[in-house]
């Protein structure tokens, strides 16, 4: 299972990011990109 993701703000950037067991970052994920791809994924429902 994949470990629940949590936002970083930097104040200049935004990031989802998924930690290890050790706490270090393990996925990286910048925040427009990531709902510019929710906007091209067709829903399941309506």
């Amino acid at each position: 299972m994949a470990a629940k993701r949590e936002l970083i703000n930097t104040g200049t950037n935004k990031a989802f990011v998924r930690r290890d067991e050790k706490g270090q970052f393990k996925e990286v994920t910048d925040v427009g990109r990531s709902l510019a791809q929710d906007v091209r994924k067709q829903r399941k429902r309506k």
